[in-house]
């Protein structure tokens, strides 16, 4: 660099600094601190180094950046106004309602930015799965981080780090927490080793690698017990996945008290309520083995992050391969009755058949309902269900507190008020178990159904 390019860059720097202070001065707000402490770095980047086109920036061979520390917000923002994204008078509108410009970079709102950051330790995995989907496309692009050193201290930095270096950005479709064997990923490794990587037992890493790699339009699974994927991840998905709407679909196995002999630790019995919560966040339990498979390729369309949710144990598989049709938000009707309807999600689906079949016999009529979408959940058969037989049951293999239960709960109080009563965990912690054992105890069979359906009436 000759010494006239270095002055263009230090006058240009001074341009950044600027937007930076008139940003946050009128925001009133906005880290305007750690914003010039970068201020050098984003000019050399945005003014120099990246290959950008202001006119097209979602190029396809454009460099990325990341900004892992998202709450220097202004400085990236000030550089990508200097460089012709946006005109620079909108740096006055920084943090404001109906700003392009949000505290924390929104790839959907603002033009130049190629991921959503916010939450600080989590920008290097992403941008780790943007080099990876460079490799992968053979595409020679480039991929930038800017991190804080407070940052440095948080366990996935350093994940993203070792991964990186150890797997020296090998191809990755596939992402997996180092439970393959217990997953049954590795049957997909087998097939299609090219696809698969083991991310060790760092699933925080692995969910910010999966947002990276889905954000350079490939199709991923992340794959991980229930209680790493939605627990310990959560504010990765939250904000690496939910947050940018990033399309990544997480395969979440060993759910519920029927983990057994594991007991309370890996017995995720609040994943369905954490992923409620995330806005745009698509969640499906299958019931038997033909919905799950039906499940994953309609997940693999879809359009948006889904969490599936799978049990460890085996279930009867009572959906007929050949003629099941799957569709996201959209209940089944197992069987008609007019007495009273049960609705039931996951395992506990078949638990409801067997309760409405020894139901029948003592003359109750019982509709039995699958839910396998708790979100977007089916209003319409729900409603329906409760204006033609004013009393519902709901039965669950999670928490009663937050899953299918208040789901429907939500629906009925809204639009035709009528009994709901629900069968699930009772606000307790599991135990160590076999899993039979431990569903019969916690009232998740067939018996309990019939005996809660009959007090009902």
């Amino acid at each position: 660099m000759d010494s006239s390019k270095k002055l263009e860059l230090q006058k240009a720097a001074v341009k950044v600094r600027m937007n930076v202070i008139e940003g946050t001065f009128n925001a009133k707000s906005g880290h305007p601190g750690g914003s010039l402490s970068i201020s050098d770095i984003m000019t050399y980047l945005y003014m120099y180094k990246m290959n950008l086109n202001p006119q097209d920036p979602k190029m396809e061979d454009r460099d990325r950046f990341v900004l892992s520390k998202g709450h220097t917000a202004p400085a990236l923002y000030g550089a990508l106004a200097l460089r012709g994204f946006f005109p620079e008078e909108e740096i006055k509108t920084l943090r404001k309602a109906d700003s392009r410009l949000q505290g924390h970079p929104s790839m959907h709102m603002t033009p130049g930015v190629d991921m959503s950051t916010g939450s600080l330790g989590q920008g290097v995995s992403v941008a780790v799965g943007m080099a990876l989907g460079a490799k992968i496309s053979n595409k020679t692009y480039r991929v930038y981080t800017v991190l804080g050193d407070g940052e440095i201290e948080e366990g996935q930095v350093w994940e993203a780090a070792m991964f990186a270096a150890a797997k020296k950005l090998d191809n990755l479709v596939v992402l997996d927490a180092d439970l393959a064997a217990a997953t049954k990923t590795g049957i997909f490794k087998k097939k299609f080793p090219e696809k698969f990587i083991d991310c060790g037992i760092a699933e925080g890493n692995m969910m910010g690698i999966a947002a990276g790699l889905a954000a350079t339009g490939k199709t991923v699974f992340a794959s991980s017990f229930a209680m790493f994927a939605a627990g310990r991840a959560f504010e990765q998905v939250r904000n690496s996945i939910g947050y940018p709407h990033i399309p990544v679909k997480i395969g979440a196995t060993h759910a519920g008290i029927s983990v057994g002999e594991d007991g309370a630790t890996h017995q995720c019995n609040e994943d369905i309520a954490l992923m409620r919560t995330i806005p745009g966040m698509t969640i499906i339990n299958p019931a038997d083995d033909v919905e799950a498979k039906a499940a994953v390729f309609a997940a693999a369309e879809f359009n948006g992050p889904v969490y599936m949710r799978f049990g460890r144990l085996a279930t009867p598989v009572f959906n007929n391969p050949d003629t099941y049709k799957f569709e996201i938000g959209k209940g089944v009707l197992l069987k008609d009755g007019t007495d009273i309807t049960i609705i039931a999600t996951g395992l506990m689906a078949y638990e409801s058949l067997l309760a409405a079949e020894e139901l029948a016999k003592q003359g109750i009529n019982a509709r039995v309902i699958n839910i396998h979408t708790i979100k977007p959940i089916d209003k319409d058969i729900i409603i329906k269900a409760a204006k033609e037989t004013k009393k519902i049951v709901t039965v669950e293999e999670h928490s009663i507190i937050g899953g299918l239960g208040s789901a429907v709960a939500e629906v009925v109080t809204e639009s035709c008020p009528v009994p709901v009563i629900r069968i699930g965990v009772n606000d307790k912690f599991g135990h160590s178990g076999p899993a039979k054992d431990l569903l019969k105890e916690f009232g998740l069979c067939s018996e309990n159904i019939v005996n809660v359906v009959k007090s009902a009436l």
